[in-house]
């Protein structure tokens, strides 16, 4: 997978140079590849697949929104009606009756909700060694 921004990104998909089910796939791929970062805490796999094929077809249809078929990798602490909002602690394990405001605004325009990523117990940002998921750790560096 290459490095792409997210206007080019959109500009392939709109061209149909790039299909988001393509790109779907290799973002599947690369998480599971660098799992070791604990970075991805939850990934809906089929609803991922699912959700890039229906952004194709919107493509193809000429009815693609602004964000049409960008996946995005959401903060634990913010509400999504597919994925289970835990915030980092073992209190929480539902997902939201409905996405959280911002997040809807982004999907209406097309994006898709593809994975849940880790934080620190409630975002409180205080370093522990004891989280829930495990701690995540940076690219390069080396697990303690």
């Amino acid at each position: 997978m290459g490095e792409s921004t997210v206007l080019s990104l959109l500009s392939e998909f709109k061209s149909g140079n790039r299909k988001v089910a393509d790109f779907v796939e290799e973002t599947i791929e690369n998480s599971t590849k660098k799992s070791d970062l604990n970075s991805i805490i939850s990934m809906d796999e089929a609803s991922l697949r699912a959700a890039a094929l229906v952004s194709d077809e919107r493509i193809k249809e000429g009815r693609a929104g602004r964000l049409e078929g960008l996946p995005l990798i959401i903060k634990d602490n913010i509400d999504t009606s597919e994925l289970i909002t835990t915030g980092g602690t073992a209190a929480f394990h539902d997902a939201a009756k409905e996405n959280s405001p911002p997040l809807q605004r982004l999907i209406s325009d097309g994006s898709i909700a593809a994975a849940k990523a880790n934080l620190h117990e409630l975002a409180f940002g205080i370093p522990q060694t004891i989280l829930v998921r495990g701690p995540s750790r940076t690219p390069g560096t080396k697990p303690k």
